[in-house]
């Protein structure tokens, strides 16, 4: 895997898609998977059992009522959503089952809808050849984000999580329950879960909790307890426990009588309440696997139940992971959570997460070629060449022969582009130029003959990671718009005929490779080709396409002005806009405040962007305020406020208007201002150190009172990327670091830790005295140091990141981490000159 930067990128357009379903032994008879000698998961034809896919939660708790809300049929709804994840490339389906709403407090089974929604979940990727992992128990209340409904009788709703692995009478509900779940016969398969071969394994429960302070050797009885339970109805499926969730205890883990171990790995955390833009590349090179050495791991599987790439909304990290996972040996891979469709607008559910094809398409792509490069890593073995990703131009790419994706506009062209069978993008390439946002995928049916499957545009109109989101707020908006398309493939030609079949409407004769469309499935043919259409491709019906109703339902804009930027640049001004009439213009009014106005007629980009540059001599030292007007059919409206009308309109009656301040480029860099920027630096918790934030400052301090167990790690974390992005050359030109402080009566020693876009890390400790108000260092004296994650990942061993000698370079930062190590400080402001 080759990982680029804006720097080292060399030529080439780009783009194309993909659709054939991935490699997977299918099994033909009752025949279980199993574990060998070695740890090695087999299909039951002996090959290799290799899956990738997702934790998808439709048939219980929010995913459940949420679709009920909005008065859906939730099969057809799963049946969407399953085709999708088809589409990226998935072969594995994993689901902990909340068991408090298909259990009573004793264990026994209840047969409701949402048993029948898990059974008919588990038969709809099995006819798309998609395997499943059952989780039994998911020892939790059903309400996130709502409350939980504590009138379920089911046994986890008795006790807490710590409890319930302590408590007889929970236990034996829990062993009556995971024998009554494997007894349970699927009516939509017509087998028992135990003898069903779409069901690769059975995880024992999610995420248990040892805490309680009993010896390895209770923790071993009652996990041979539920092991016991299991064999106990005849089932011969690889049995499966969680290692990771409490890694003190992996002895008594690994001692138990268990077929494989399951671990995570949310390499940045979670519920940041906003999207991460530090690169992660090297945090997630490696997975490490303390125990892996262990006598006792050599006969146990190696799965990964949940994994994301939380809150990042960037479209490199899910390849790099894949790969890491295949050089650590594990052979199951399943993202946590997919959204639905019906819900991806608003994310809702679990919001920390956001993958869905039709809302993220470039992290759609992003996760085929993960896909892509989990299936096809030897175990043990390295990251596949094949494979480029880039933070800096949030890009994946993947060119193997027969398919080609990219998740970004690129350069790289296919190596092969008249082997291409398969092809996904977002944005543009050499074999698909494309100004729309929405995803595309492309697939050979026969010589001269692909079908080309689009989906809307996307435009983010709010924050998809906010700690709360609401049914009321969409996050992401899809539009249908009419569309050019240039497509480069050498088994096509340039004058070929496209025709509609799904969805959409319309025929012709491209020109030079190009004609529009709408979203839809089309089919494209080369004057050569006489082949009949056919009525599936793989395990996909031809003419199966389904996306969102449209939600636009009025003109709205997602738009965030820059605070502040150089004098000596231009500034540019970008905006998502949605609406369900024709644009007509769109138009910026501003001006220097108390000075010269500026207006300029803001053109469109792509998908549902809109743009337009204030040149730096239109610009003087001070505030620039601005309003941008969308006029349609239905007239003009402009924001912020959604009044009606333009600014220069005599009955215009907003006063809102964003804001920027425009400072000469040899002005201090402000990363932090703790009485105007709050929540502009996120505190680092460590047992041991305090945070508050009275109004002159963020405070920090040693607290005696508690054990400091993690010297030297907790205090704050600063982003420069915004500064990065608004004033790079005063970035670039900057040589100290400032901070301003309120007086303290004892001194304070903090590290201080750059961090770049590659993922370097640079160090210096800083001292500050007693009653001083400022404290400053130069940049040149720091160290490039050993990285070290950002924030806390889950599970806390996994991350091993590796140096490599780089020169700091200020135009490359984007974080600053102040650690306290010892001492008590107020920090005011954080400022680079």
């Amino acid at each position: 895997m080759k990982h680029l930067t804006k720097a080292t990128i060399t030529s080439t357009l780009a783009l194309a898609m993909f659709a054939a379903q991935p490699v997977c032994a299918r099994q033909t008879d009752t025949k279980p998977c199993n574990v060998d000698r070695n740890g090695l998961l087999h299909n039951p034809d002996g090959t290799e059992a290799v899956y990738f896919g997702f934790n998808y939660c439709v048939p219980f708790a929010h995913g459940y009522r949420m679709h009920k809300r909005l008065g859906l049929d939730v099969k057809k709804a799963v049946d969407t959503d399953v085709l999708h994840m088809s589409r990226m490339g998935a072969n594995a389906f994993r689901i902990h089952i909340w068991d408090v709403e298909i259990s009573d407090g004793e264990g026994n089974l209840l047969d409701n809808e949402h048993l029948d929604l898990l059974d008919y979940t588990i038969a709809a990727f099995a006819r798309r050849g998609i395997k499943t992992t059952l989780t039994a128990i998911a020892f939790w209340g059903n309400g996130w984000p709502e409350n939980d409904d504590k009138s379920l009788p089911g046994f986890s709703n008795r006790l807490s999580k710590a409890d319930a692995t302590v408590d007889k009478s929970c236990i034996d509900a829990q062993c009556r329950y995971i024998a009554a779940l494997l007894e349970h016969r699927n009516p939509y398969t017509n087998a028992k879960y135990k003898d069903d071969p779409n069901i690769v394994a059975i995880e024992l429960n999610n995420e248990p909790d040892h805490s309680r302070p009993t010896p390895d050797s209770d923790v071993t009885a009652y996990i041979n307890r539920l092991t016991r339970a299991a064999r106990s109805t005849g089932c011969r499926k690889p049995l499966l426990y969680n290692i990771a969730q409490n890694d003190n205890r992996y002895d008594a883990v690994l001692n138990a009588d268990i077929d494989g171990i399951t671990c995570q790995w949310y390499p940045a955390g979670l519920v940041s309440g906003h999207a991460r833009t530090e690169n992660y590349t090297k945090t997630v090179e490696t997975y490490n696997l303390p125990f892996a050495d262990s006598r006792k791991m050599r006969n146990k599987a190696r799965v990964i139940y949940e994994f994301d790439a939380a809150d990042i909304d960037a479209s490199y990290m899910y390849p790099v992971m894949a790969s890491a996972f295949r050089k650590a040996g594990f052979q199951w891979a399943t993202q946590f959570a997919y959204d639905p469709m019906a819900i991806a607008a608003y994310n809702t559910d679990y919001q920390t997460h956001y993958l869905n094809l039709v809302y993220t398409p470039a992290k759609a792509v992003s996760y085929r070629i993960a896909a892509y490069a989990f299936m096809n890593t030897p175990r043990f073995g390295h990251a596949d060449s094949r494979i480029t990703t880039s933070y800096d131009l949030n890009m994946s790419v993947l060119d193997a022969d027969t398919i080609f994706c990219n998740s970004n506009n690129t350069d790289i062209r296919p190596t092969s582009p008249e082997k291409l069978r398969h092809v996904m993008g977002c944005g543009s390439s050499a074999v698909v130029g494309y100004d729309g946002t929405g995803v595309y995928l492309l697939d050979r049916l026969s010589d001269g003959l692909w079908r080309l499957e689009v989906y809307p545009d996307v435009a983010t109109m709010g924050n998809a990671y906010a700690r709360k989101n609401s049914p009321n707020h969409i996050v992401t908006d899809v539009q249908e718009n009419r569309r050019n398309m240039t497509i480069g493939l050498p088994d096509l030609g340039n004058d070929f005929s496209y025709e509609a079949i799904a969805h959409a409407q319309g025929k012709g004769t491209a020109a030079n490779g190009t004609f529009t469309l709408t979203p839809g499935v089309w089919i494209l043919r080369n004057a050569k080709s006489a082949a009949e259409v056919p009525q599936t491709m793989g395990n996909i019906g031809t003419t199966e396409y389904t996306i969102p109703q449209t939600l636009t339902k009025a003109t709205n804009i997602s738009h965030t002005p820059a605070d502040i930027t150089d004098m000596q640049q231009p500034l540019t001004i970008e905006a998502n806009i949605v609406s369900p009439d024709e644009i007509k213009t769109v138009r910026l009014t501003g001006r220097m405040k108390y000075d010269r106005n500026i207006e300029k007629d803001m053109q469109h980009k792509a998908g549902l962007a809109y743009t337009v540059q204030i040149p730096a001599t239109e610009l003087t030292d001070g505030i620039f305020e601005y309003s941008i007007s969308v006029t349609t059919d239905n007239g003009t409206t402009t924001f912020p406020g959604n009044c009606p009308g333009q600014p220069h309109d005599w009955d215009y009656y907003e006063t809102q208007t964003y804001t920027t301040v425009v400072v000469p480029d040899n002005s201090p860099l402000s990363l932090f201002d703790a009485r105007l920027d709050v929540g502009g630096a996120e505190t680092i918790w460590r047992k041991g150190i305090a945070h508050r934030y009275p109004a002159w400052g963020l405070e920090m301090w040693v607290d005696n009172k508690t054990e400091y167990s993690r010297s030297g790690d907790g205090g704050l974390l600063i982003d420069i990327v915004k500064a990065r992005h608004n004033r790079p050359a005063a970035l670039q030109k900057a040589g100290t670091i400032t901070l301003d402080v309120a007086p303290a009566t004892t001194d304070c020693t903090l590290a201080l830790i750059l961090v770049d876009d590659l993922g370097n890390q640079y160090a210096k400790d800083l001292t500050i005295a007693a009653g001083s108000t400022t404290a400053q260092v130069a940049i040149d004296t720091f160290v490039q140091c050993k990285p070290q994650p950002l924030r806390d990942g889950f599970p806390t061993f996994a991350v091993d990141m590796t140096t490599e000698e780089h020169l700091l370079e200020t135009a490359r930062l984007t974080t600053l981490r102040l650690n306290l190590k010892d001492g008590r400080t107020t920090i005011k402001s954080v400022t680079m000159e």
